[in-house]
């Protein structure tokens, strides 16, 4: 009986497609997202996930500190580069999100 077990086991193993790897930065900005929006919690990731959000937030603040006043098209223009990627698009939408789209004043 265990034979026949560990065979299907394995045979279900062999025959398992397994999902594609998502890179780690892609990984952390959704789960940043899902954290921030309340539908995850830090207690439910694991370390590495975890250890990936800790890196995303040091290249956040790598980048120039952020001007109280600024506006979220301010804060974009400062932080994007002349051809950003659809990675940097993405991490400076995250770092600009708090900002308001209005001029203070």
């Amino acid at each position: 009986m265990n034979a026949i077990m560990v065979i299907g086991l394995g045979m279900e193993l062999l025959t398992a497609t397994p999902a594609p790897p998502q890179p780690a930065t892609e990984r952390a900005i959704s789960n940043y997202g899902l954290v921030l929006a309340g539908r995850r919690q830090l207690s439910e990731l694991s370390l590495q996930e975890r250890l990936e959000l800790i890196e995303l937030d040091r290249q956040l603040r790598a980048h120039q500190g952020a001007r109280p006043t600024e506006t979220r098209q301010e804060c974009k223009d400062r932080l994007t580069s002349d051809t950003p990627s659809s990675l940097e698009e993405a991490l400076v939408d995250l770092k600009c999100s708090q900002r308001s789209s209005k001029p203070a004043g």
